[in-house]
């Protein structure tokens, strides 16, 4: 038989096309397999996308539970410890001059055995140790007394202030240390002689301008750092912003000053301007356990007390700086909006001279004085000759007599906020006004950096 010549070719056509189909059908199906595959796959990646979002939006709910849990604990601290000066302290409030207060076993609180017992207006509760605070003593915690009773020191008179800062005596021969939750503003020598060694206490020696390191390194309270001018300035800025909380912690460890550290300033003269500025910057950063020993180093040398030369440096110390306290620190425009406020004084601590314009030793574009202050210099306000403070009475009539009265709200400044914060002290710390704030930008920015269009000034020249 013969075969057609189109015959193998058109069979051989056949196969192939046969042969193409099934590839093409094969990869159809790979295809098809390959594509469900990788839609589990995104479809894995998708899921896992929203697991890891939700996650991620978990992380962002527990980080803010967080923040809001810090700032309770924050706020619980805080309440704790005015729970505890209110325990363990003297309330100013009330006239009983006999009162008693549980006592517990706390860091600084040396008692040998707590005592429950009674408050008036509450139930009493069983005693173990009983003890009275007499009003002299009372006077150690708040700075009062009873009315009528008042003494002739700035917290205390001479005789009060020597048993103050020894130790308050309490029931069955114990004693109850004074460095208790109600913190001593003011220390007298005596009793810093009977604790500085304590390790908790850190002395702070405080520059002024003109230097006294001179003076420092020929003879200081033993263990005392020196505290430069430069540092504190540095920190506490010019007033045109808060002062720097960076700074002010790296000044406190270069300082060897710990959190829970006593500190105590000084300076080489009862009335050094700069220590006080230091006491005002550390009460804004939140340190709690601050004193500032009455009469300084003159004070110190003329009672014959042991001192040692020579330059220590601080043991570099472990210092967080709490939130600022901005109800003690006002600005320009603060100050601006309390003009003509009955409720509110100003208190212009400067020389009489640069008050009333006349003097002008800080070079300023103007000088005078914000409308409406009263000049009381901090210096004659506030200091003996001999740089102690002033019998509290004589503060009181003082600044009382001249409209500073504890139910307004009193603004002190200078030229930088430095001898402000003296006026400050004696106010807040010595005659306990509730509401005292340091203009720090003061007349340094008064005087120079404000629009003097919309600040004005009275008594001034150009």
């Amino acid at each position: 038989m013969k075969v057609s010549k189109n015959v193998l070719p058109m069979s051989f056509l056949l196969v192939i096309v046969a042969f193409l189909a099934g590839y093409i059908l094969s990869g159809q199906r790979a295809g098809t397999e390959i594509r469900t595959a990788l839609e589990r796959e995104i479809d894995a990646v998708v899921t896992l996308r929203d697991q890891l979002e939700t996650s991620a939006g978990k992380i962002s709910q527990l980080e803010n539970e967080k923040a809001e849990l810090g700032e309770q604990l924050t706020e619980s601290k805080l309440k704790i410890e005015q729970l505890e000066g209110e325990i363990y302290g003297i309330t100013a409030s009330s006239p009983v001059v006999k009162r008693k207060r549980r006592v517990s076993r706390r860091e600084n609180l040396r008692v040998v055995d707590s005592a429950s017992v009674s408050v008036p207006g509450r139930k009493a509760e069983p005693e173990r140790v009983e003890y009275t605070l007499e009003p002299e003593r009372a006077s150690v915690i708040t700075g009062e007394t009873e009315e009528g009773t008042e003494p002739s020191g700035p917290g205390a008179g001479q005789e009060e202030r020597e048993e103050e800062y020894k130790s308050l005596q309490i029931g069955k021969g114990q004693s109850l240390s004074f460095a208790s939750p109600a913190f001593p503003r003011l220390v007298e020598t005596d009793w810093l002689e009977d604790n500085m060694t304590k390790q908790n206490i850190r002395i702070l020696f405080v520059d002024n301008w003109p230097s006294d390191k001179e003076t420092y390194e020929r003879g200081h309270i033993p263990g005392s750092v020196f505290m430069g001018v430069g540092a504190q300035m540095g920190t506490l800025g010019d007033g045109s912003a808060a002062p720097d909380k960076q700074s002010f912690e790296g000044m406190m460890l270069r300082l060897g000053v710990n959190n829970g550290d006593h500190v105590v300033l000084y300076g080489a003269e009862g009335k050094s301007v700069f220590t006080l500025g230091a006491f005002w910057l550390m009460d804004y950063f939140g340190h709690k356990k601050l004193s500032y020993l009455h009469g300084g180093l003159a004070k110190w040398n003329r009672e014959k007390r042991p001192t040692e030369g020579g330059m220590k440096a601080g043991v570099a110390g472990k210092y967080s700086a709490s939130k600022a306290d901005e109800s003690i620190r006002v600005d320009a425009d603060y100050v601006l909006g309390r003009l003509n406020n009955s409720r509110a004084v100003l208190v212009d601590v400067r020389g009489s001279g640069e008050y009333n314009g006349k003097e002008n030793i800080e070079k300023n574009r103007r000088t005078g004085h914000i409308p409406g202050a009263m000049n009381l210099s901090y210096e004659v306000t506030n200091f003996n000759a001999d740089g102690t403070i002033r019998a509290k009475e004589q503060l009181k009539a003082l600044y009382e007599s001249a409209g500073v009265t504890k139910d307004k709200e009193v603004i002190v400044y200078c030229q930088g906020g430095v001898r402000a914060a003296n006026t400050y002290f004696i106010l807040k710390h010595i005659l306990r006004y509730p509401t005292v704030r340091n203009y720090v930008g003061s007349w340094g920015e008064w005087g120079n950096r404000v629009d003097f269009n919309r600040y004005p000034a009275e008594g001034m020249s150009r």
